[in-house]
């Protein structure tokens, strides 16, 4: 039996030579060299948009009011009216404002000569002044706008102008009183502010008395007696 095993792997070896074929070896992998350089990827170049700042829209500027300017019928005088004073009443010798609530502002003209006699166009003196002054406050009683006044305060006269402080009282409040009197060629401007709270008012009386031009020829060929 060991004799058949070996004539048989004999026979086999002698097949093989007599085929010339080689035994088939097995293939081994070649490594691939790596690059020592690592590559980067290339992305498409993106050209930035610049950015636009928006310009800002002008806002035009808050329009100035136009003054509103007040010119008495004779032409004797003329003002700017502050905002918030508006007229009350006039008549052919001066006007009245009001600011709507508890403050006027009262302005009349006349000859010197109607209430001092014959004067002529010589300027009145702070006695003079003042007893004009007492006189209009006798009349803002007579038209019921006071009940009375105290504390008259004459100021002293600065060029044509003369002006006085005043309290009073009246039915319905107490208040303060601000006389500004202006004489030229014989003529006297009167200038009054009633008021129960100078404070609010101040800046439209100041505005009333900075801005007030006269014309005395005008005044005077307006009939005063």
């Amino acid at each position: 039996m060991l004799f058949v095993v070996t004539l048989i792997l004999f026979s086999w070896m002698i097949t093989a030579c007599d085929s010339g074929q080689a035994p088939t070896a097995v293939p081994t992998s070649t490594p691939v060299a790596q690059s020592s350089e690592t590559s980067t990827p290339a992305y498409p170049t993106v050209t930035p948009t610049p950015t636009v700042k928006p310009t800002d829209t002008p806002v035009p500027p808050t329009p100035t009011p136009t003054p509103i300017v007040y010119k008495h019928p004779s032409g004797a005088f003329n003002l700017i009216l502050p905002e918030g004073i508006t007229k009350m009443a006039e008549n052919n010798t001066g006007a009245t404002f009001s600011n709507g609530k508890d403050s006027q502002i009262i302005i009349g003209f006349f000859s010197a000569s109607t209430v001092l006699g014959n004067v002529g166009e010589i300027p009145l003196t702070p006695q003079q002044l003042e007893g004009i002054i007492k006189l209009q406050l006798d009349t803002a009683k007579g038209m019921g706008l006071i009940d009375d006044y105290v504390d008259l305060k004459v100021k002293e006269m600065v060029g044509n102008q003369f002006s006085a402080e005043v309290n009073y009282s009246s039915v319905q409040v107490n208040g303060h009183g601000t006389v500004m009197i202006v004489q030229d060629a014989g003529v006297i401007y009167v200038l009054t502010l009633l008021t129960p709270n100078y404070e609010s008012v101040k800046q439209a009386w100041e505005s009333v008395t900075n801005s007030f031009k006269f014309d005395s020829q005008a005044a005077k060929a307006v009939n005063t007696k």
